[in-house]
């Protein structure tokens, strides 16, 4: 079993994320990526697999190198109806490249450290992970 080595405990979810490049990144990685502002940053669609209070895990198709700054914008559906809260702004978060892993052809796994991140994001995402560990902790009858 490999060394855990997080600061926090990562929760799995599913829910979509659109990643935002900076237009050097995105020509320098050479992506398909559409194209949605002047500043010509580029847009990718991901899978959000888990999500700590420092992170979060997502699933694309591209690698990624270390040290790549990107912006995130996360769906925070899935999270809000595990915490029983209405939260339909979407969380958006500045975010680090800090592991890429190839899991197959074409997917990659990607780890994401949060360097900026509102403080109403962090709260959601905190009370997301409580509900769902008193609901594992949870006997089912």
């Amino acid at each position: 079993m490999p060394l855990n080595t997080r600061s926090n405990h990562r929760e799995p979810v599913s829910s979509e994320v659109d990643i935002i490049f900076s237009e050097a990144v995105a020509r320098t990685i050479k992506m398909s990526a559409s194209r949605g502002s002047a500043s010509g940053a580029a847009s990718l669609k991901a899978k959000l697999l888990d999500i700590s209070l420092t992170g979060c895990g997502v699933q694309m198709s591209y690698l990624i190198p270390n040290g790549v700054v990107a912006d995130i914008v996360i769906n925070p559906g899935p999270l809000a109806s595990i915490a029983g809260v209405e939260h339909t702004e979407a969380i958006k978060a500045t975010v680090k490249v800090t592991s890429s892993t190839m899991k197959g052809p074409g997917v990659y796994r990607l780890g994401l450290f949060f360097t900026n991140i509102p403080k109403e994001n962090l709260d959601l995402i905190d009370l997301f992970i409580k509900k769902s560990l008193e609901k594992a902790k949870t006997p089912h009858p």
